[in-house]
């Protein structure tokens, strides 16, 4: 089980509490699975321009059964439909600095200006038989078929989903979530 090292790796060195990129690297590197997402993370797609300019994907798989009674299992996606966006390096350590609820603050903004952020929903489907026969265990977190794979999983486009407002008071949430825990 790999998560407890990698939540370790990402936190302060226990002995001197400071910031440790060999912690992190000595993770990444000694498990070349977790390459795409370091490529990820550490390309142009790492520095997102807020939320409203980046896809969101569910990890994990779910076994869903449709109205047939056919079970199949899936997977989630949203693609952004303000399209792609990221900043540079320079910038992002410019807001780090200045401004760290820069993405927030943009989701708000656009909210409160009528400029609707929405995401298109997808769902990306395989049956149990193709599950059995595909060229990797398509349950493995660290890895994503080719796009030109013929037993790629089929990929449906479903709904839209637009954020209009903000119904949530975050004092009045974290109090229910207070309460709750009494």
């Amino acid at each position: 089980m790999q998560f407890p090292s990698f939540i370790h790796s990402q936190k302060r060195n226990p002995q001197t509490h400071m910031k440790d990129p060999d912690m992190v690297w000595d993770f990444w590197s000694l498990r070349p699975e977790s390459l795409h997402q370091v490529s990820f993370l550490f390309s142009d797609r790492g520095l997102p321009d807020g939320f409203r300019h980046m896809n969101g994907y569910g990890s994990h798989t779910f076994k869903m059964v449709n109205t047939q009674g056919e079970p199949f299992y899936c997977k989630f996606h949203f693609k952004t439909d303000q399209g792609i966006k990221n900043m540079s390096g320079e910038e992002a350590e410019r807001l780090a600095a200045s401004n760290p609820d820069y993405a927030i603050g943009d989701l708000y903004n656009a909210i409160a200006n009528g400029n609707f952020p929405s995401w298109t929903f997808f769902i990306q489907i395989m049956t149990f038989e193709q599950a059995e026969t595909f060229q990797f265990n398509p349950f493995d977190l660290t890895k994503v078929p080719h796009p030109s794979t013929a037993e790629r999983p089929h990929v449906l486009g479903l709904r839209q989903a637009v954020i209009k407002s903000f119904r949530w008071s975050h004092f009045k949430t974290s109090c229910r979530i207070l309460k709750c825990s009494f």
